[in-house]
């Protein structure tokens, strides 16, 4: 028996050899240093067992306190204080140098977790176990390495394998969740209530659930899938099977000495293990992530595993054939080499985990020094970072005045400038080009693709776009507010549907807040026939259109250049309330795809962030029967005649031009004996209830009705803004900063360097 703390004879005392080698003294001489050689041996691999654990053991812990631990502010936070452009003192110097520090160990942070904690953790648990099984089993060579070995080192590499392939499915679903994002997240409404979704290309429309990845995205946008429970109770199961397969070999390893067990049953199963993930699982996996490349170079370390496994996989083989030969004595027997043959996976595993953890740790560091930190891409001197009280720098679509216009347009000229000439510095502006720039913002979706965070920039995108929609249609209706007559024109018909390209000649977008309500209760404007009016959109009577808009006649006179001035200036758009029913169903939509929680497309923003949305929209997108319509769906019996007519005198006297010109609507009521029955029955502006089209039930109506109207209390229209999304803008605008940004602007510069 050989063990670390077994006593080392000494081979020149005669005396010991007699009385512990026999009386032979060669033969005696030769087991004597042979015995000498073991113990080192054993010493040497308990020495290096030790030391490896503590190793694995330090490098997990730092990885999981890094990828777990925080701080509680905001992320993008630390991103907004770092790019300040505060006067360069020496505190503020050392309050953006602070907050650059706190911004590094939220971005590692970030970035650690999104390499599974639970994958890189279990797989640092089965090299532990491994390694240290083959270590300890040469460390101590006795009746028990048996067991250490053939138990250890299965279920160990078994542990490692699993986590290995855990870690390589999870790449390819978050790849091709984010990749799907991208392909649906913009053009396709994420309507849950929505019966039928269609996408429409080349003047045909084509039903999505046709198309399988939409349906595999549909049914998998949640990332139910990676939920740790599942892939630990798969675990489970296989090491189950695999148990019962050690027991077997156990039971038909008899132990009549010490090889018996490990070198009859212990190196067939782990050759087996290894040749059946080298030759089989490992080809396969590389090729079928193949296409699938990352920020953070998961799909590098799994290449580098599968190329390093196999030839030490090999050498492990050759090493058994070649070097295989035993040297018996009267102790037991003894590989004639003292570097056993399953050394080499050692260096197949200790590959592993360097490039899983110990890189990773050393990488985000000295990336962050050189994207955040260097000279070419300082971010002192730079603007003040988007805000609501930084008009300079909101969207490109909503600048503020001529100067800033023209401050901008200079600005972006020298960022186009730098772009295409220089290293790129990391500055608030440089990405808000960038995600204006078409060409630039696919770029920036390919990186958020391989980062794992798709939902901001497809967001960012399609909010601007809306911005930009919103505001050309601002531009529009001022132009023909400047170049219509004062006098009011009361038979202006209501906001019709408009396409995307083309604004109703009609349409009356947006007015100040305390403009809304100047309206008389006998004023009837209905939305279009066929089509209920929209719970968000406030519309505004004709008188308060003109009376909003004289000021803006008086400048008619001056000339063209007062004209373009009044149509660019753009005061107070983030207060005006959104009329165009159009483009504030698309907020909603915004609103429901990416914001809400539990969004099919959720971005990463703070409870504050979305709270005055969630107050306005949250309560009204939840409607069981029609999730199209904001507005909350009451169910009320009506029981008499007595009811009925209570009900048609208050919405039949407000609503008699609508009657006149929807007569169809007085064919639609039906009366019974025992009840009424109101069916279809479009009337609004009610003094006391605003009433769109209700279903048809068996003796009762169902009615479209806020909470505050079931008190029959009268509440104002919701007054839907654009400055009630920037809040939620500026966090997503600081998240691609602080993530998708810095990897970027590291990868253009290492191209242009």
């Amino acid at each position: 028996m050989t063990t670390p703390f077994t006593h080392s004879w000494d081979c020149n005392n005669e005396n010991e050899l007699r009385d512990h080698f026999g009386r032979n003294l060669t033969a005696a001489f030769q087991h004597c240093m042979l015995d000498r050689r073991m113990i080192h041996a054993a010493r040497i691999y308990f020495s290096i067992g030790i030391v490896y654990a503590v190793f694995v053991i330090i490098s997990t812990i730092m990885f999981v306190v890094f990828a777990t631990s925080g701080i509680e502010r905001p992320y993008y936070q630390y991103a907004m204080l770092s790019a300040s452009s505060a006067p360069s003192t020496t505190s503020n110097r050392k309050r953006r140098r602070l907050q650059r520090m706190r911004l590094l160990h939220r971005w590692k942070r970030n970035s650690l977790r999104k390499r599974s904690i639970f994958g890189t953790t279990f797989g640092a648990v089965g090299n532990l176990v491994f390694c240290t099984s083959v270590f300890m089993s040469q460390a101590f060579y006795n009746e028990h390495s048996c067991e250490v070995y053939l138990w250890g080192v299965c279920i160990g590499f078994y542990t490692w394998f699993f986590a290995f392939f855990w870690r390589a499915y999870r790449l390819w679903f978050l790849i091709r969740l984010n990749d799907l994002k991208a392909r649906f997240g913009g053009d396709v409404l994420m309507s849950s209530g929505a019966s039928t979704i269609t996408s429409h290309s080349g003047g045909s429309s084509v039903s999505l659930y046709d198309d399988k990845d939409y349906r595999w995205f549909m049914k998998n946008k949640d990332g139910h899938l990676l939920n740790t429970s599942r892939p630990f109770a798969l675990y489970v199961l296989f090491l189950l099977v695999i148990v019962i397969i050690l027991a077997i070999v156990e039971v038909r390893g008899f132990h009549n000495n010490v090889m018996e067990c490990e070198g009859a049953w212990g190196i067939y199963v782990v050759v087996s293990f290894t040749a059946f993930f080298l030759v089989l699982v490992g080809p396969i996996t590389a090729f079928c992530l193949r296409k699938y490349k990352d920020s953070y170079g998961i799909r590098n370390e799994i290449m580098v595993d599968i190329a390093v496994g196999i030839p030490c996989f090999v050498l492990t083989i050759v090493w058994y054939v070649i070097f295989g030969a035993r040297v018996v004595t009267p102790w037991g027997e003894y590989f004639q080499t003292y570097f056993a043959p399953r050394n080499w996976l050692l260096f197949f595993i200790l590959a592993s985990h360097i490039m899983t953890i110990v890189i990773p740790l050393l990488h985000l560091s000295s990336q962050w020094h050189h994207v955040h930190q260097g000279k070419t891409n300082s971010v002192e001197g730079s603007s003040q970072p988007p805000s609501l009280a930084s008009s300079s720098n909101l969207p490109a679509s909503i600048s503020n005045n001529d100067n800033n216009t023209d401050n901008r347009n200079n600005t972006r000229l020298s960022i186009r400038r730098r772009h295409r000439t220089t290293c790129l510095r990391q500055t608030p502006e440089t990405l808000e080009y960038l995600l204006e720039s078409p060409d630039t913002n696919e770029e920036l979706m390919r990186i958020a693709i391989q980062d794992f965070d798709s939902e901001n920039v497809v967001f960012y995108k399609h909010y601007l776009k809306l911005v930009d929609r919103l505001h050309k249609a601002v531009i529009h209706q001022r132009r023909r507010s400047l170049s219509s007559s004062n006098v009011a024109d009361t038979s202006v018909p209501p906001l019709h549907r408009s396409s995307l390209t083309r604004i109703s000649s009609n349409a009356t977008l947006v007015v100040p807040p305390e403009r809304a309500h100047c309206r008389d209760t006998n004023d009837e404007l209905s939305g279009p026939t066929g089509r209920p009016d929209h719970p968000m959109i406030t519309i505004v009577p004709p008188p308060c259109i003109h009376t909003v808009n004289r000021s803006n006649a008086k400048s008619k006179k001056s000339g063209s250049s007062t004209l373009i001035s009044t149509i660019a200036e753009n005061d107070g758009i983030y207060d005006m309330i959104i009329q165009d029913n159009d483009i504030a169903q698309e907020f909603v939509d915004l609103y429901r795809t990416y914001i809400v929680e539990g969004a099919p497309l959720q971005v990463n923003v703070s409870h504050r962030a979305r709270k005055g949305l969630d107050q306005v929209l949250l309560p009204r997108i939840q409607s069981p029967l029609n999730a199209s319509n904001v507005s909350t769906t009451w169910k009320i019996p009506w029981s008499s005649k007595q009811q009925q007519q209570q009900l048609l005198n208050c919405t039949l006297t407000e609503t008699a031009d609508s009657l006149k010109k929807t007569p169809s609507i007085v064919s639609d009521l039906s009366t019974k004996s025992n009840g009424s029955l109101i069916s279809r029955l479009r009337l609004s502006w009610c003094s006391k209830s605003v009433f769109p089209a209700p279903l048809d039930y068996n003796n009762a109506a169902v009615i479209n009705m806020s909470a505050a109207d079931s008190a029959q209390e009268k509440s104002p229209p919701v007054q839907l803004t654009l400055g009630m999304f920037e809040p939620v803008r500026n966090e997503v605008f600081w998240n691609i900063f602080a993530g998708v940004f810095p990897k970027y602007v590291n990868e253009y510069n290492k191209v242009n360097a």
